[in-house]
């Protein structure tokens, strides 16, 4: 029940997407695929900064 409440908190983006295609039976596992889906958010900003700097 907990997650489904976190579930209809998120804003409409790729994890709640990822969350939606394959529900979460834990907030444990809720936790993990955000902690992934937050280090891929902070690769891509790394990634879009040193682009911006080498044009």
């Amino acid at each position: 029940m907990f997650v489904a409440a976190f579930q209809n908190g998120l804003k409409a983006g790729q994890f709640n997407e990822s969350l939606a295609q394959k529900p979460a039976l834990s907030m444990q596992e809720v936790m993990k695929r955000a902690e992934c889906y937050i280090k891929g958010e902070e690769s891509n900003a790394e990634k879009r900064a040193r682009d911006s700097k080498e044009r």
